[in-house]
């Protein structure tokens, strides 16, 4: 039997930061479905996925807090925008 040294040997890591989604797709496109009073499952499917694929499910779930809108000298914050 082989002895097992406890040592591994591994590829070179990279990591590659490919474009957010929402330059790749408009909000307002995501869900294909409009909710009426027969299809609120399949609706509800493709709404909860845009939310997580868009990481937003902390906002809503109240985990994280809504970025302020200015900054204490007056100009826009570059995380609301």
């Amino acid at each position: 039997m082989a002895e097992d040294t406890g040592s591994q040997t591994t590829g070179p890591s990279a990591t590659i930061d490919g474009p957010k989604p929402q330059l790749l797709y408009p909000q307002n496109q995501l869900v294909s479905v409009k909710l009426n009073e027969g299809n609120f499952l399949v609706w509800k499917t493709q709404v909860l996925s845009a939310i997580k694929g868009y990481g937003l499910e902390d906002y809503i779930n109240g985990e994280s807090k809504t970025p302020e809108k200015f900054i204490s000298n007056g100009s826009q914050s570059q995380f609301f925008l």
